[in-house]
């Protein structure tokens, strides 16, 4: 064995594993420029950015006594030498002057562990240092961020260095633990020069940063300005995020304890900015990559049936099923920003109210082109929110279709649903998605009609779906895109809190949020500031917001708000509409706008309580519920009477007027059934309260809250009845 190149009492079997690993890794090195590898790794940008904004000076204060390294160090034990870095490191991060630059510049998010004597948890691995994010909650293989290396030959370069195996082992060991990294750093400090090797998939490269320690002899006088500069490269990877350093890029993850979950992680595919979406989805149902197939059809021409949805590079299968799920996964172009983010951008850059007004209108014309579109080829999206609708330029993109639902009844096939309009045959085209995607066509258009679940972001809900009525249409997505733009335009940020966001965002409950809504929503001219929206005096924007206020909530003059608690179908209001629309886009509408789509049946009535008879049009409309879970609290104009009173509805005893009840827009607490103490003539009494969609009280409960007056008319009467 080659002197140097290995400690003696290290285990033959680590000493093969690096000799092969060096092996593997022959005429696959290569050595650059600092600058050149940045650019390999797309960093260039961030770098340039930063030199921007962090002055060399900001550097003037580390000309002291922690920088300067001793002759005697350098020949001396490696422990001596790697304290010298570890010195260095905190003189970094507490006399670097960065309260001047920007918040991102000011610290660095990571801390360092030395694991000279102790292996990193989770592996057999000694590096001299290990750097971790301050916020995690383990220091492990799993969690490493970028290793550091301390060596004192100082002849050697970082590419030629025969630690390499040694190294090479560090990044091998941190891809086992971390399979979604896309490069694995490692700084390597050779003397008083540091270096930054970086593993890829491809081999491995190395640059020289620079001067960063100054020699004992030299005095702190010479190369001063060499080595501010090589700190400067040190800081801009210290305050680097995890998610630059080869972390993929973590966008969101929906994961509940049970049911559908989904990850999003930035990426690169063919020099382009891309999203990876895995998600694992029940197998009896659509998967997300089916219905972009669908959505993806073209005509005849080869013209795209359905506008402004993301292109999808590439789908496909994980694991066909895990206990009844599927693990998919879709690559698709990356559709740039938010429509909440781009907002607060456009507001941030100072532009015209006018050129926000004229993106607003854009924009909203362009999802509801694309609701249309997709619900001309029988695709409803049922789960519009501010993180759905995304822009990139000029475009505007509705993205996350993994709630959407494919209207096919059972046993029909896809050729009667869309059509004719695809350019090929549509049975095969319906049998090449079943192939594709592993379905049972029958069984899981079956699931779909008879146990389709309410779906939704709540905050964006429409008022139908916030009270679980069963009939939904493309105008209850419309309706979301109406709070969505509402939100995006708001300029008063809602709090973590509800009693602190503006009304029309007080989000306590769905059946809260659905009766405020009916409230606020029910002027003649929409009250903006309900929705912390300022307009600024923009003519063009009020106009378009009081169109799709009219479009939505009004029929002629009549507010149709109480009417909404049922399965209520909307008209389509094409002056209103024309507005925010195009003209093809109300076409649309017209031609399929009442056709709706009816969701799972919701829970059997109790007969105990009927409506009073002087209001027959929300009696008609009113979804039958159980007494103990109706929300009668936020009814406002409805009069509940008991039928056990005797003589009929007419005659019946007024249990709640709700209009008495309400005396704000949001109502604080819920409404519960309670049981009087003795006797009294009503078996229940409804209580003024606001609380969530859950049942009030068990099945257990019910039965001796709901029992007859007669009974309860035995007992002696106490004290007053209230």
């Amino acid at each position: 064995m080659e002197k140097g190149m290995y400690l003696e009492h290290e285990p033959a079997e680590l000493v093969l594993r690096r000799q092969k690993l060096m092996r593997d890794l022959e005429g696959r090195g290569k050595s650059m420029g600092f600058l050149k590898l940045l650019d390999k790794l797309g960093l260039a940008d961030a770098y340039e950015t930063y030199n921007e904004s962090v002055p060399i000076e900001s550097f003037e204060s580390l000309a002291d006594s922690s920088l300067v390294i001793h002759q005697s160090t350098l020949t001396g034990s490696e422990a001596a030498y790697v304290d010298t870095f570890k010195k260095l490191l905190d003189s970094l991060s507490a006399k670097v002057d960065m309260t001047a630059l920007p918040t991102e510049y000011q610290k660095t998010p990571y801390i360092y562990k030395d694991n000279q004597a102790q292996a990193v948890r989770g592996s057999k691995l000694k590096p001299d240092l290990t750097l971790y994010q301050k916020v995690s909650e383990t220091q492990a293989v799993s969690t490493a961020q970028i290793v550091i290396e301390a060596k004192q030959q100082i002849s050697e370069t970082a590419a030629s260095c025969k630690h390499l195996g040694q190294f090479a082992d560090y990044a091998l060991e941190i891809w086992k633990h971390q399979p979604l990294r896309t490069f694995v750093p490692l700084l390597l400090l050779l003397g008083c020069d540091l270096y930054l090797v970086v593993f890829t998939r491809e081999g491995y490269y190395s640059a020289e940063m620079g001067q960063v320690l100054y020699r004992c002899e030299e005095g702190l006088t010479t190369g001063v300005y060499t080595v501010r500069l090589g700190l400067r490269k040190l800081w801009f990877l210290l305050t680097l995020p995890a998610s630059m350093i080869g972390q993929a890029d973590i966008i969101s993850q929906r994961m509940p304890i049970v049911g559908r979950c989904a990850y999003l992680f930035r990426a690169r595919y063919d020099n382009k900015d891309v999203i990876l979406k895995i998600s694992s989805t029940p197998t009896n149902r659509f998967p997300e990559g089916a219905l972009y197939d669908v959505l993806a059809t073209k005509d005849a021409n080869e013209n795209l049936l359905v506008s402004g949805i993301p292109h999808v590079y590439m789908s496909g299968i994980l694991a066909n099923d895990v206990d009844g799920y599927r693990v998919e996964f879709l690559l698709m172009e990356d559709c740039g920003k938010t429509i909440v983010e781009f907002f607060a951008d456009l507001r941030q850059s100072e532009v015209s109210a006018a050129e926000i007004a004229n993106k607003a209108k854009k924009c909203v014309s362009s999802v509801i082109q694309t609701l249309a579109e997709a619900r001309h080829v029988s695709v409803l999206h049922r789960d519009i929110s501010a993180g759905n609708v995304m822009i990139k330029g000029e475009h505007t993109y509705v993205i996350d279709w993994g709630y959407a639902k494919l209207l096919c009844p059972p046993n029909e096939p896809l050729a009667t649903i869309i059509s004719g309009r695809l350019a090929k045959d549509d049975r095969a085209f319906q049998e090449g998605i079943a192939e594709r995607w592993q379905l049972d066509w029958e069984k899981v258009t079956s699931t779909e009609a008879a146990k389709d679940p309410f779906t939704g972001t709540s905050m964006y809900m429409s008022i139908q779906m916030l009270l679980q009525v069963r009939r939904r249409s493309i105008f209850n997505d419309i309706e979301s895109l109406f709070y969505v733009i509402l939100d995006a335009l708001s300029t008063r940020a809602r709090a973590s809190s509800a009693k602190e966001s503006p009304p029309g965002f007080s989000f306590y409950s769905s059946s809260n949020m659905a009766f405020t809504r009916i409230g606020l929503l029910g002027c003649d001219k929409l009250c903006l500031g309900d929705f912390g929206v300022d307009t600024g005096g923009s003519q063009a924007l009020d106009e378009m917001l009081f169109a799709m206020h009219r479009f939505l909530f009004f029929s002629g003059d009549r507010y149709i708000g109480g009417n909404l608690r049922g399965e209520y179908e909307r008209v389509l209001d094409k002056g209103a509409a024309a507005v925010f629309m195009d003209t093809a886009t109300i076409e649309f509408l017209d031609d399929q706008g009442k056709v709706a789509e009816l969701g799972p049946s919701p829970p059997q009535r109790c007969g105990s309580m009927e409506l009073a008879p002087d209001v027959p049009e929300l009696s008609a409309a009113l979804p039958a519920i159980p007494l103990l879970e109706l929300q009668m609290a936020t009814y406002r104009d409805l009069v509940i009477r008991d039928s056990r009173s005797g003589g009929g509805n007419e005659n019946a005893r007024p249990l709640l007027n709700v209009a008495n009840v309400l005396s704000s827009p949001t109502p604080s607490a819920p409404l519960q059934a309670k049981k009087r103490d003795r006797g009294g003539s009503v078996g229940a009494v409804l209580l003024p309260v606001l609380h969530d969609q859950g049942t009030v009280a068990s099945g257990s409960r019910r039965s001796r809250d709901t029992k007859s007056v007669a009974d309860s008319e035995r007992r002696p009467k106490r004290g007053k009845p209230s």
